[in-house]
């Protein structure tokens, strides 16, 4: 009888554990769901976002073509700050040309 009841008792206190673990894979199943739905939402957005940027590209590209700016180049130049200390980098030289065959 003694023996009964222990294994009885036992039987409660798995049954119970595995209570706790099937509420446990629950909540680890609705947070894996609302990650999921996230990640969805988020690669949407980074796909809209990829086409707009590949949009205003084509039209940045568009517009250096009919442009008059033929030439862009980037210089490693420096000079002297007004107080004649340290040295200031000018990145930039930029040389325009007319278009040679006429610009919208």
């Amino acid at each position: 009888r003694a023996t009964e009841l222990a294994l009885h008792d036992e039987t409660r206190r798995q049954n119970a554990m595995l209570d706790q673990i099937h509420n446990a894979m629950g909540d680890l199943l609705e947070g894996a769901r609302k990650i999921g739905d996230e990640l969805k939402g988020q690669n949407q957005a980074v796909a809209d976002l990829s086409n707009r940027a590949e949009n205003t590209k084509g039209r940045i590209d568009d517009m250096n073509t009919k442009s008059q700016l033929k030439e862009f180049r980037v210089k490693d130049k420096t000079k002297k700050d007004a107080a004649g200390g340290a040295e200031l980098p000018v990145l930039l030289e930029l040389k325009m040309e007319m278009c040679e065959a006429g610009c919208e």
